[in-house]
């Protein structure tokens, strides 16, 4: 064997025996599993037999598939404000779990035991600038959007695009006024014709606006697919709901 083939081979001979005795010398580390259990700290805060539909699940890893354990939650379905894809959820001061995912604005109470829903009534509030009325319960297939204002209020819209009883491509205005305790409605005609899926948010007052009118907060309204396409502005409102169409200047530049 030459000399430069044995040095390779000591060489070799180091490489393989550190690596196997990696961690081994050193200050004194030690390893330790950093992984923390997927259920420290998790209690129920009611059982889940308690509720309508409660499915066992099993709990897992997602990077290794290992199996952490085992737990139960409970399923919603359409009748609990969804449609026959989605949920849109949003949560309240008050620990109201709000849901349009749907055609019209639902919500729980009780941390979802029991559900509520709120339809149009068949003539929309005084108030509303574009006058209409409604078959309530089959305005057709929809979704919406839903948030709680600062001041408790919840503002919402659905969207209606399919021909039905009511009419086709409707947008309705859904407001809960917090102080009254009561939902209201109106019919609103604007300019962006797909709201798949709407993207809703307050903007804090108190709002002073010549344009758009005054009060405690807005509500903005964006079609979340339309933007994607177009260079097209969103729905303001003062009110909850009387909508109104507002561009974005400059928004490429």
């Amino acid at each position: 064997m030459t000399e430069r083939s044995k040095s390779r081979t000591v060489l070799a001979a180091i490489m393989v025996a550190s690596m196997a005795f990696a961690g081994c010398f050193g200050g004194g580390e030690s390893v330790e599993d950093s992984t923390v259990p997927w259920d420290s700290d998790y209690q129920y805060i009611a059982p889940p037999s308690s509720y309508e539909d409660p499915r066992n699940f099993t709990v897992a890893d997602p990077f290794t598939n290992t199996t952490w354990g085992n737990a139960s939650w409970t399923v919603y379905g359409n009748e609990h404000g969804g449609n026959c894809c989605e949920h849109y959820l949003a949560a309240t001061k008050e620990g109201w779990i709000l849901n349009f995912g749907g055609e019209y604005p639902t919500w729980s109470e009780d941390r979802g035991l029991t559900w509520q829903e709120y339809l149009p009534t068949i003539f929309s509030q005084l108030g509303c600038r574009e006058w209409k009325p409604t078959v309530p319960g089959q305005e057709g297939l929809g979704e919406g959007s839903i948030v709680q204002a600062t001041n408790g209020d919840l503002i919402s819209m659905g969207w209606f695009p399919y021909p039905s009883t009511s009419g086709a491509d409707q947008f309705y205005a859904f407001f809960y006024d917090a102080e009254d305790q009561e939902w209201s409605w109106c019919f609103n005609r604007t300019p962006e014709p797909f709201y798949d899926r709407s993207w809703q948010v307050e903007v804090v007052g108190p709002i002073n606006s010549f344009l758009y009118g005054n009060g405690p907060w807005a509500s903005l309204v964006i079609s979340n697919f339309w933007h994607q396409v177009q260079n097209i502005g969103g729905q303001i409102s003062t009110d909850g709901l009387n909508y109104d169409y507002f561009g974005f200047p400059d928004r490429d530049d």
